[in-house]
């Protein structure tokens, strides 16, 4: 637990360090998540005997770096031009990967998947994020930060309530831990700690009616991202997908709800900015 307190303290230090100083700081963070985390992916996901599709995929990973540096290189000061590429990368992917699934044939189509959902999974929300931060960094850095508070908070708290008055299984089987009544302790630790940011944090304030659903989106997004994550670990039988954060596991373990709240909270951010305020 020790172990655990001291890695979870460290990484906090900096995330927030790196995030909120500059978005070239950010920016080398997110390329270390990218490369880490794909290598565990590699590793964990992608069958032993396909040599060739762990190259594919150590490729596309490289490729999305590239992608990262280059997005934040033409769109810093840019938040219109941000939101027309998230929202144009984002259908076209969605689009993308429908078509590959629907009209490929190959016999092997679960095995030339595991790669392609490996760059989706870990690429796509890191890309989202470095363009959140760039179009308008010294607002959206605090969003950014908003929505990893809120999560940490949501997930401290569920584990708390969880411990103290949880009951009921959440779903059994595939996070035997996670508790009905530790989920609605993060649900309400979120909302708090939204309504908190809201109010002294955030450089532009959000209306109330969008903070609480910002925050239940991240709430409701972080617990699938780390239910997601302990689904695939029981696929294959492992318990952690590495061991280089002590106490945490891998990367993939660390980051899972990471790579969920960052769509979902620039999503809901983006709807409620040009629709509601």
């Amino acid at each position: 637990m020790l172990k655990r307190s001291i890695t979870g303290f460290i990484l906090a230090a900096v995330m927030i360090i790196a995030i909120y100083g500059h978005w070239i700081s950010a920016l080398i963070l997110f390329l270390v998540i990218l490369i880490f985390s794909s290598i565990e992916w590699s590793q964990n996901f992608i069958s032993t005997e396909l040599k060739r599709t762990r190259f594919y995929f150590l490729c596309a990973s490289l490729l999305t770096g590239i992608l990262l540096i280059l997005i934040t290189s033409h769109l810093i000061g840019h938040p219109e031009m941000s939101t027309i590429f998230f929202l144009g990368i984002f259908a076209s992917t969605i689009l993308y990967y429908f078509i590959d699934f629907t009209f490929r044939a190959d016999p092997n189509q679960k095995k030339v998947l595991e790669w392609q959902a490996g760059v989706l999974y870990i690429g796509m929300p890191l890309i989202i994020g470095i363009m959140l931060l760039v179009s308008n960094f010294y607002v959206n850095r605090k969003i950014l930060l908003g929505m990893i508070a809120i999560n940490w908070a949501s997930d401290v708290f569920a584990y708390i309530g969880g411990r103290l008055i949880g009951k009921t299984a959440l779903a059994p089987a595939i996070s035997p831990k996670k508790t009905v009544e530790g989920f609605i302790s993060g649900g309400l630790a979120a909302i708090l700690v939204g309504f908190l940011l809201n109010t002294y944090f955030y450089s532009e304030k959000m209306d109330m009616l969008p903070s609480i659903f910002f925050s239940i989106g991240i709430w409701v997004a972080g617990t699938a991202g780390d239910l997601f994550e302990s689904r695939l670990k029981r696929i294959i039988g492992i318990k952690d997908s590495g061991n280089l954060l002590p106490g945490h596991g891998g990367f993939l373990d660390r980051f899972d709800s990471f790579f969920f709240i960052i769509p979902i909270g620039t999503i809901i951010y983006i709807f409620f900015k040009m629709y509601y305020q």
